[in-house]
């Protein structure tokens, strides 16, 4: 998205109180079935989203950045929406129904045994638990983990956990002599960072906090993916995680397509002659 263009969002949406930011990392490709569940067989039940499709940066700094944005933008609710997650219809509409803190849909992961991309203890919730869930009043089943392929998250929670991580940097780096002591990069407490409006007061970047963080292969401890190191965030701070049992988003890939029983198509590529 061209700069004029958000930057006009972000005045539309300040006006008007602020809605939703729906978050899209990406590749720079979409498939059809991703276009028509997202954009067709979706209501956004809110009078002025902002979409924000997001290329070129590490998956956590992407995430980062569009809560950000959101915090910006005066939004209620951040939406995260992965470009190879198919919503299915009214997906929106039920995850803000369920009034939590983190609700995610329920989606599969694309390699066998396609467990689902929510742990508890560790261990992945099973499909078995997930269905039990559908049929009771309520369908909400708690987690410790989820992935953020498709999760709605109340931006009440970052402005909770940004008072506790009290430490926002600004994405861009300095001349030299721009900033007092020599310093390259702009640091700043949370309280700087909101009455800013979450931009640097010396060059007016963006700020961002350390909400998702991709340790996996990076660190000796905690090795977490920037989904699950959020979601550990989270839950320190008391904000309990569900996963929405009658919300299954199906997870593709090229040439396959996991849903709830499993994989739906198995084509393959004409070079695979394995």
């Amino acid at each position: 998205m061209c700069a004029w263009l958000y930057e006009q969002q972000l005045h539309d949406a300040r006006t008007s109180g602020g809605d939703i930011l729906i978050s899209v990392p990406h590749t720079h490709k979409f498939s059809e079935r991703w276009i028509v569940s997202t954009f067709l067989n979706n209501r956004i039940p809110f009078g002025r989203p902002i979409w924000e499709f997001s290329a070129g940066q590490p998956i956590d700094i992407t995430r980062n950045i569009a809560v950000s944005h959101a915090l910006r933008s005066n939004c209620k609710y951040l939406l995260f929406i992965d470009s190879d997650t198919l919503m299915p219809s009214n997906c929106v509409e039920n995850l803000v129904a369920a009034r939590m803190p983190i609700v995610s849909a329920t989606y599969r992961a694309r390699g066998p045994p396609h467990n689902v991309i929510a742990n508890r203890k560790g261990v992945p919730i099973t499909m078995d638990e997930i269905n039990d869930a559908a049929k009771l009043g309520n369908p909400l089943v708690s987690v410790d983990d989820v992935g953020m392929g498709c999760c709605l998250i109340d931006c009440r929670v970052f402005k909770a956990v940004g008072q506790t991580l009290n430490e926002w940097r600004c994405f861009k780096p300095h001349p030299i002599g721009m900033l007092p002591g020599g310093k390259e990069y702009f640091v700043c407490d949370t309280k700087t960072a909101v009455a800013n409006s979450y931009m640097c007061s010396f060059c007016g970047g963006l700020l961002i906090a350390r909400f998702f963080w991709m340790r996996i292969g990076m660190q000796n401890i905690d090795a977490l993916s920037e989904d699950y190191w959020g979601c550990r965030l989270f839950r320190q701070h008391g904000f309990p995680i569900m996963v929405h049992s009658r919300v299954f988003a199906n997870h593709e890939s090229q040439f396959t397509e996991v849903g709830p029983q499993g994989l739906v198509t198995s084509l393959r590529s004409a070079g695979d002659v394995s």
